[in-house]
């Protein structure tokens, strides 16, 4: 019965020890477990912050590169409005050029209505006295009468020819593209 007893001691002390092996062995993996889980918590986490970071970043960039698109925006607009102004500017300044040279042309424009006005009146007097030369010359008498209103018709002419030729050089004067060297002494005496 003794040995009966230290069997069953045995037995119990190989159980309890078995036991405390397999308890050991569970606190082991459950330790292990544990330890998993809390590094996979620790990669998790690394991996969470990597995407805040990575986030973060992508913010960073984000903001300055809408800062970047904002001030070539105002420089854009900056530029803009200088251009403007410039444009402006221009542009009254050739407003006031076209005032000035509509003022001229007006200006023209009232001097050649007054001198087609007087050459006008001017070439109307010698015809008018042609044509009154010529109603004498029905009423006349004589051949010498006639012979003197003739001349005096054709002395009108040749004033009036003369006349009609200044008109033509003061128009060659005006409107000649080239202009030429002009020997007024032969204007005058021709």
């Amino acid at each position: 019965t003794r040995a009966y007893f230290h069997l069953k001691t045995f037995l119990q002390e190989k159980d309890s020890l078995q036991a405390k092996k397999n308890s050991l062995l569970l606190q082991q993996l459950q330790t292990k477990k544990l330890f998993e889980k809390q590094l996979n918590d620790i990669n998790l986490l690394e991996a969470k912050n990597k995407i805040k970071e990575e986030e973060l970043r992508i913010r960073e960039i984000s903001i300055v590169a809408f800062i970047l698109i904002l001030l070539l925006l105002i420089l854009l607009i900056f530029n803009i409005r200088r251009n403007n102004a410039v444009l402006r500017n221009v542009n009254n300044s050739l407003e006031m050029k076209v005032k000035q040279r509509m003022a001229s042309i007006l200006k023209l424009n009232k001097e050649l209505d007054t001198y087609l006005y007087r050459a006008s009146h001017d070439i109307r007097g010698p015809i008018l006295s042609i044509q009154g030369l010529v109603h004498l010359i029905h009423y006349t008498n004589t051949r010498e009468e006639a012979v003197e209103l003739v001349l005096k018709i054709d002395q009108t002419a040749r004033t009036m020819d003369a006349m009609l030729l200044k008109l033509q050089m003061a128009y060659e004067l005006n409107f000649r593209k080239e202009y030429e060297d002009l020997n007024v002494h032969d204007l005058i005496v021709g």
